[in-house]
Order: C-alpha cells, then sequence, then structure tokens
C-alpha cells in the first residue's frame, strides 16, 4: 500500500485506516458468534424434536414391524394351503400338515382364519385371482384366438412336464368336498365360475374374427371352452397323462377357427 508523504494527510490515512481494519474485525467476530449460535440453536431444535417425537417414531416402527409380521404369517399359511390343497385335495390336507408347513403354532392360524373352512375360502379367492390373471395377461400378449389357447395349453403342459399341474384347482376341490361341506363353499364356486365365464367371453369376444357373432354365440363358445378344459384337465389328474392336454389344444383350435 502506497502512503501519502505528507505528515498531516498520512496520519490522517493511518487513523481510518485502523478505525476500518477494526470494524472490519468486530463484523467478523460477530458473525462467527451469530454461527456459533446459530448452531448450537440448531442443535438443541432437532435434539427437542428428537426428545418429543423419537419415542412416536419408535412407537410406529414396532407397530408396523408387527404388523408386517402378521401380514406375512398370514401369507405363508396362504402359501403352504394352497400348495397343500391344490396337490393333495382339501379333505385330504389337515391342519396339522399346514402348521408343520409353515412352522407356525396352532394359535397363530386360528388367529388369521377362523376355521378350515375360512381358510378354503380364502383358497378359493387365491387361485381366482391366478388363475382368471394368467387368462388376462395370455389374451393380452395373444395375437389371436389361437395363439391364446396354443399359449394357455403349452403353459399347462410345461407345468404337467414339471409335476406341478394337478388339474382345474376349483374342478378338484369341488368334486372333493364332502356333502356336509358344500354349502359352505357352493356360492363361492359359482361365484368362480360366472367370473371365469366372463373371462372367457371378453377373451373371445377381444379375438374374434368374425364380427357379426352375438354375445350369446361367445357365451356358449366359452362354455364349450369350460367344458373341455374342465374334461381334460379331469382326466389328466386321474390318469397323469399328456395326451389329454394334447386333446384340449386340438380341441381348442377347432373353437378358435370356429370364432
Amino acid at each position: 500500500m502506497i502512503v501519502p508523504q505528507s505528515p498531516e494527510f498520512q496520519t490522517f490515512y493511518l487513523f481510518y485506516e485502523n478505525r476500518f481494519f477494526k470494524i472490519i474485525t468486530i463484523i467478523n467476530r460477530f458473525r462467527q458468534y451469530l454461527m456459533i449460535h446459530f448452531c448450537f440453536l440448531y442443535y438443541k431444535i432437532q435434539k427437542t424434536i428428537l426428545t418429543l417425537y423419537l419415542p412416536f417414531g419408535i412407537f410406529y416402527a414396532r407397530y408396523f414391524l408387527i404388523f408386517m409380521t402378521k401380514l406375512n404369517t398370514k401369507e405363508r399359511i396362504l402359501d403352504s394351503a394352497a400348495d397343500l390343497f391344490y396337490s393333495k385335495g382339501y379333505v385330504n390336507t389337515g391342519v396339522e400338515e399346514i402348521i408343520t408347513s409353515c412352522d407356525i403354532k396352532k394359535p397363530s392360524l386360528y388367529y388369521h382364519f377362523e376355521s378350515k373352512a375360512a381358510l378354503g375360502l380364502a383358497y378359493l379367492d387365491f387361485k381366482e385371482k391366478e388363475f382368471l390373471g394368467i387368462l388376462d395377461r395370455l389374451s393380452e400378449r395373444a395375437e389371436s384366438l389361437s395363439d391364446f389357447f396354443t399359449n394357455w395349453t403349452t403353459l399347462i403342459e410345461r407345468a404337467a412336464r414339471a409335476k406341478k399341474y394337478y388339474g382345474c384347482p376349483f374342478g378338484s376341490f369341488a368334486s372333493q368336498l364332502p356333502t356336509q361341506d358344500r354349502n359352505v363353499f357352493e356360492s363361492k364356486l359359482r361365484l368362480i365360475k360366472k367370473h371365469w365365464l366372463a373371462t372367457v367371453i371378453s377373451v373371445l369376444k377381444k379375438h374374434s374374427s368374425k364380427r357379426k357373432n352375438s354375445s350369446e354365440d361367445h357365451g356358449k363358445l366359452a362354455l364349450e371352452v369350460m367344458v373341455i378344459y374342465e374334461g381334460a384337465a379331469s382326466l389328466y389328474r386321474m390318469s397323469g397323462e399328456i395326451e389329454f392336454i394334447h386333446m384340449m389344444r386340438k380341441q381348442f383350435e377347432q373353437i378358435a377357427k370356429r370364432n
């Protein structure tokens, strides 16, 4: 810095220069003071928030974990029961076998399902969503009705060859019910049949090559599809012969040509 040579001016300049630097120093110290107090205040606020809300957070976290555990237990029970009901049959599967399969205590099962019948109804719901969901997805991907039937029967054949196909879940379930249990499941099975029929009609309409076909025609064809499927599925379950699935495919191809 160049300081003027005049003594008076030099004294004046140095005086105000010192004042200026003192002011700057005070401002910097004040800023540091504010920053320190701001950080301390922020810490206190955060601590207060944690003190007030942490217990609530812990409570809700525990509640959520308990809820998810219960939900997972219910899903495990239903998954195990679904596998056993489908492969062995509803009547042939005991509650003890389900409990052993999903590694729980009996009270846990009855906490989620009040009876074996309630579990059976949940199984039918589960299978209905799975079965009709497969038909919907196959219909979306198919370019024609022939493609739909081919993909459906191919899926069935693959499951059969992998020893994971045990026929129609609804037909098998209904055929094994004792007389005293029919009243419990009859309305549910009728509803499934109604939804299944509606799904097949929707598929036929979507892939129909003959626009003049009426709703009545589609309804008759849909019933025919269901009868063919049930017959082939029952015969396969009884004999374990893949040939019945091949016969089902051929009959479906005939329906595709008529539609």
